[in-house]
């Protein structure tokens, strides 16, 4: 073979290599097809809340009655009873002694040597009404509630004293009194026991003001109302406490 024939083989091989090297490289320099793939998302979890063990809320403290004064009646025809206020109480008659800083005692009205109050031991009323201390004697100017102890009365019944109060708010005839008078009974509760009497209370509406009715079993023929005049409904729900005390401290005595 002469020289040129073998430098063409060499030329050929050398093309050969090189167009190969080509064709590689621009076949491995080509992007590949990027193949779509869909977001995946992970579905936000919702973490329960902590469970605690919440306490319940705080129950009303109970009243301090400690340094309240007893009003006790001491009559000779009616039953007798004693109750328990706050020294600020007002009495409406005239803001006499002592409902309020004078001096003046009512008639057949006494303090003994416990500072206890002692009502018509001789005669008189046999009733007390006593206010709390933003009462005046200006009918414009209304406490926030009023206590009504009023004299006692008869009852008779072939029922349980519970069965008999109830019939009462539910007779025609005094079904039309309250009408006339604009009082609704909204409720009659069952009854409870305070210190060994059974008491029954109704819940009022009259006109402008809301009252709650206690009425109290002595015996199968004595029995007393206590109402508790609520003139500033929202204050007096504020000092339901103090109320509940109050009504809890009644006790009918010898």
């Amino acid at each position: 073979m002469n020289k040129k024939g073998f430098a063409n083989i060499i030329l050929v091989l050398v093309t050969v290599v090189l167009v190969g090297a080509a064709g590689y490289f621009l076949f491995m320099g080509q992007p590949t097809s990027s193949i779509p793939t869909s977001e995946q998302t992970t579905p936000t979890q919702v973490m329960p809340a902590p469970v605690t063990n919440q306490a319940p809320p705080p129950s009303p403290s109970k009243v301090d009655t400690s340094s309240w004064r007893t009003y006790q009646l001491a009559h000779p025809v009616f039953p007798n009873w004693k109750i328990k206020f706050p020294q600020t109480f007002r009495c409406p008659e005239s803001h006499v002694y002592p409902c309020s800083k004078t001096s003046v005692l009512v008639a057949g009205v006494r303090i003994d040597e416990n500072g206890k109050v002692i009502l018509s031991e001789n005669s008189g009323s046999a009733s007390l009404t006593l206010c709390t201390e933003d009462f005046m004697n200006d009918v414009a100017i209304r406490a926030t509630y009023c206590v009504v102890i009023e004299t006692s009365d008869k009852w008779s019944s072939s029922d349980d004293f519970f069965s008999y109060i109830k019939s009462q708010m539910t007779n025609p005839e005094n079904v039309a009194k309250q009408q006339k008078q604009n009082i609704s009974i909204l409720k009659v509760n069952d009854p409870i026991m305070i210190n060994g009497s059974t008491v029954v209370k109704v819940e009022i509406k009259a006109e402008s003001t809301s009252v709650d009715r206690y009425f109290v079993e002595k015996d199968l023929q004595n029995f007393l109302r206590i109402s508790v005049v609520k003139h500033k409904l929202l204050e007096s729900q504020q000092r339901a406490t103090e109320i509940d005390a109050i009504i809890k401290s009644f006790e009918f005595v010898k």
